[in-house]
């Protein structure tokens, strides 16, 4: 990339990877944030800049909805404030545009996509950590509340996996940070949580996505351990355990996950 950022958002539509605001320099509230979007081409290994979005944005998420070719970038904090706007991306136009807000302003939250609707939980919200879970309709532009999550945490990882969406470590002190390691497994159709195996140690801002039928946790902050931290975590839904099964070369939070497709001249 031309300018590292980090407090950024990844997602993947068409192939295509692309990295979302965050910020160019360290600023824990914000205020550094940028609204600038890049698209990289696995096709041709090259980095690509694409319409920025309307509001700069650090400490926010954004989900892929390929059923209707759209990005959905939700709340963050910049400047301002913390936000409650969220905004479309429409590809063939290449451009921004508001959608229905979550009313309360939200940051360090965490979404996925649920068949073609988008989730979001947790994140810091009205002084405090969220336990709310909820639900962005794309179709008709709404937003409704579901069940909340038993443990309320921000700095956290949400995946889908199958027909139930998993939320895994993250934070939930404020003036002293306390690690949650309970694992959460959400069922979309019946609208309940269930305590999963817990993390084997706190991870906050890690990366976390699916790949072959297991959920890879990277990376993250330990804050009982007061330290970045390099593990490389699996967890079974099947089996309900997890693996440690590698190591970073060093310790690195803020990390984003994904998978794509590359072409054979990339693969090493």
């Amino acid at each position: 990339m031309e300018t590292g950022v980090h407090s950024h958002a990844v997602a993947v539509l068409n192939n295509f990877l692309y990295i979302l605001g965050g910020q160019n320099h360290f600023e824990e509230r914000g205020k550094t944030a940028v609204a600038t979007v890049a698209r990289y081409d696995p096709r041709f290994n090259t980095w690509m800049k694409i319409a920025s979005m309307n509001e700069r944005r650090a400490g926010f998420h954004v989900s892929a909805v390929a059923a209707y070719n759209r990005l959905y970038a939700v709340g963050g904090v910049n400047s301002v404030g913390r936000l409650s706007s969220v905004e479309c991306y429409c590809v063939e136009e290449d451009r921004w545009k508001y959608v229905a807000s979550t009313q309360n302003a939200i940051c360090d939250h965490a979404s996925c996509v649920y068949k073609d609707q988008m989730f979001v939980c947790g994140g810091f919200s009205e002084g405090k950590f969220s336990d709310a879970m909820l639900c962005y309709n794309p179709k008709h532009d709404i937003w409704e509340r579901r069940s909340n999550m038993q443990t309320a945490r921000g700095w956290h990882q949400m995946v889908t996996y199958k027909d139930k969406i998993f939320v895994i470590g993250g934070n939930a002190g404020l003036n002293k940070r306390q690690d949650v390691i309970e694992t959460e497994c959400y069922s979309p159709e019946f609208d309940q949580w269930t305590i999963v195996s817990p993390l084997p140690m706190g991870q906050s801002e890690a990366g976390a996505w699916v790949f072959q039928k297991k959920i890879f946790v990277v990376g993250g902050y330990c804050w009982s351990a007061r330290r970045c931290i390099k593990i490389i975590s699996t967890y079974s839904p099947e089996n309900d355990e997890w693996e440690r099964v590698g190591n970073l070369p060093r310790g690195l939070a803020g990390l984003k996950l994904c998978t794509m497709i590359l072409p054979h001249h990339l693969v090493r």
